[in-house]
This record gives structure tokens, C-alpha cells and sequence, in this order.
């Protein structure tokens, strides 16, 4: 269910953050009050796509080539090494995807990190609505976390031991109505980030975004996200 494996050292991070700093005016704003608490560089697909009233030709299929080539241009030696690490996971070709937002960046600051910790347990179904490659998928969904930058108090995730298939079942049968509810019934665990480490969730399971502390105005969480599908021989890497 959960995997973790070295990729980038501390300097690394520091580098990787550096240049994002360098490239906040290509930050995105996703933040309610616009206070720029809570930002992504690169689309996102559970924002641009799933999101409710989201219009998914503007803002992310309109947006690809040139959200995708700013990325490559100023981190595809992060990307080759992120792919270079997944292929002895997963045993076989690890690509960024060409016809998805590739995976992008979430940077959250100050009240924004405390907001993210109260949103919702969910699964990470958002490909089900996108335009995907043809081919069936051929092994559980995967998503990943590169932490690059943590608050003071430190920041992961919490997963349940609730898969999709559990609470569908479960809503059919009539013994959950919402995720909350089926959440309050099972197990759930904290499993912390650490920086330059790739955090896999490999399958569909019940998590949200956790950080157990308190929260100053100066902290920040920065982290790589994306997903991965395997299609046509290769895992897919998109966001």
C-alpha cells in the first residue's frame, strides 16, 4: 500500500526550492482569500478538471503545452530522476505523459497548510475523467509525494484501510453514506513525510493530507505531486 524511496538529498531540495521561488510568477493561486497560501505550478487535475464548476478546456487541456514545457525546462533532471527510481519499483518503463499535465507542484503557506489538513479523506480517482491515452490500464493506480520543503511540526498523510472497492461496496449494501462515515469505522494511520523521499500509495485507498501541529505563519509545505497509470507497457506520469 505505501512505499518509500530515497531520491534527492538535502542540498537537492533546498536547489529544487530555490528555483521554484525564482518562478513564483508562474504560480497559480489557488488559495480563497488570494493570499497565495495555497498555489500549484503546473495543472492540476483534481483542480482543473474535477473540481466542481472547474472548466476542464480552460483550465487544463488549453494549458498543457505550455504548463508541461515551463516544468521541463527548469526541472527535467528532477523528472529523469524521479523516473529513474520508480523503474525499480515498478518493473517496467516510467514515462512523463504527453497528453496530460505532467506532475507539478503544491505550495502551501501559512494558513494555507492548516486549511489543506482539514479537507476531507478522498481516493485519488480523478483519471476516471480524463482524456487518456488508448489501452486498458493494467495495474492499480499510483500516486506520489516528493516532499521538498515541511513545516516545523512536519506534515504527511493519513491513509485508511479503506479501499474504493470497500466503500462501494459498503454504499451498495447501504452500511456507509459518505466517506467520513465508512472513515469513522476503520483504521487510520499516520505515515510522516521526509524530505527528498518519494511517498507511493500504490492502490485506491482512503487518505488526506495530515499535519499534526501547529502551524506558523512562516511555514511552508512544498512538495512534488503527481499520479501515475500503466498503459501500453509504461506507467504514465501526470497530475
Amino acid at each position: 500500500m505505501i512505499m518509500e524511496l530515497p531520491l534527492l538529498g538535502v542540498e537537492d531540495c533546498r536547489a529544487v526550492v530555490r528555483q521554484l521561488d525564482m518562478l513564483q510568477a508562474h504560480w497559480t493561486d489557488r488559495s480563497l482569500r488570494s493570499d497565495r497560501s495555497f498555489a500549484t505550478l503546473g495543472r492540476a487535475s483534481y483542480l482543473d478538471v474535477c473540481a466542481l464548476e472547474a472548466d476542464a478546456e480552460t483550465a487544463y487541456y488549453a494549458n498543457l503545452q505550455a504548463s508541461n514545457a515551463l516544468l521541463r525546462a527548469h526541472f527535467q533532471p528532477l523528472y529523469d530522476r524521479l523516473a529513474q527510481a520508480l523503474v525499480g519499483t515498478l518493473g517496467a518503463e516510467v514515462v512523463l505523459a504527453t497528453t496530460l499535465a505532467i506532475p507539478g507542484f503544491h505550495l502551501f503557506r501559512g494558513r494555507g497548510i492548516a486549511g489543506a489538513g482539514a479537507a476531507g479523506p478522498h481516493f485519488d480517482i480523478q483519471y476516471s475523467k480524463l482524456r487518456l491515452p488508448r489501452g486498458p490500464i493494467t495495474d492499480d493506480p499510483l500516486s506520489f509525494t516528493v516532499a521538498l520543503e515541511l513545516p516545523a511540526c512536519g506534515s504527511g498523510l493519513d491513509v485508511w484501510t479503506v479501499t474504493e472497492t470497500d466503500f462501494n461496496r459498503a454504499f451498495a449494501a447501504g452500511r456507509a453514506i459518505t466517506l467520513d462515515d465508512m472513515a469513522s469505522r476503520r483504521t487510520c494511520a499516520y505515515h510522516p513525510y521526509s524530505c527528498g523521499t518519494v511517498f507511493l500509495q500504490k492502490g485506491l485507498w482512503l487518505h488526506r493530507l495530515s499535519t499534526p501541529g501547529p502551524v506558523g505563519e512562516t511555514d511552508r509545505r512544498i512538495t512534488l505531486q503527481g499520479h501515475a497509470l500503466a498503459i501500453g507497457g509504461a506507467w504514465l506520469l501526470y497530475w
